[in-house]
C-alpha cells in the first residue's frame, strides 16, 4: 500500500485506510510503534 504524508494543522500525518486498520487489528486511539527500516 502506498500512503502519502499530509499536513493537518501544524502537524504532518500518515493517513491509514479502514481496510489496513482492520487487517492490522488496529483501532482508533491505539498506540503503535513506528520504526525506520532500511529498504534494499
Amino acid at each position: 500500500m502506498l500512503a502519502k504524508i499530509q499536513k493537518w494543522g501544524n502537524s504532518q500525518v500518515l493517513r491509514i485506510t479502514k481496510a489496513l486498520l482492520a487487517d492490522a487489528q488496529i483501532n482508533i486511539g491505539d498506540d503503535v510503534n513506528v520504526a525506520v527500516k532500511e529498504v534494499i
